[in-house]
């Protein structure tokens, strides 16, 4: 049983996708964090998974601050300043080990949070809808997935 890691693009197609990934993997017993916005806490702590929110958002449509000319949350902001956010996720799971690390390809950062927890990484493309992205029949095998990340 392994404790893994989600860092998620809260965009509904990317949370879709990876919910079901983070559903296949607790049925087979791993353990799952699942980074998000709170608009998926109830979807991802249905699941059984350990919802953590961004303090630091990621949505690209926030308006401008009224005091600076560029976004105070969001991508933009994620992009302008790197260690805010790399270091508020580090925070929120200092007490937490974790195996890998499972993050969306548009995530900003995760290779450098997996670096510093010197962990594997693994990217989840969602490159079609999220419906017909993992079927329903999906057998996951759990520890080839964890013999390839360990070996990575």
């Amino acid at each position: 049983m392994s404790n893994v890691l989600f860092l998620s693009n809260p965009s509904l197609q990317h949370v879709n996708s990876e919910l079901n990934l983070a559903s296949t993997l607790i049925n087979q017993g791993e353990k799952i964090t699942f980074f998000s916005s709170i608009k998926f806490k109830k979807s991802i702590s249905y699941l059984g998974a350990k919802f953590k929110r961004y303090r630091t958002g990621l949505n690209v449509f926030n308006n401008l601050s009224e005091k600076t000319d560029y976004p105070t949350n969001g991508l933009i902001s994620a992009l302008l300043e790197p260690m805010k956010f790399i270091d508020d996720i580090l925070e929120q799971i200092k007490d937490l080990t974790f195996d890998y690390v499972i993050f969306s390809a548009t995530f900003p950062f995760a290779n450098v949070i997996a670096q510093k927890l010197d962990i594997p990484t693994m990217v989840n493309r969602v490159e079609e809808p999220a419906a017909t992205l993992v079927p329903d029949t999906i057998e996951l095998n759990v520890a080839a997935l964890n013999e390839a990340v360990t070996n990575y």
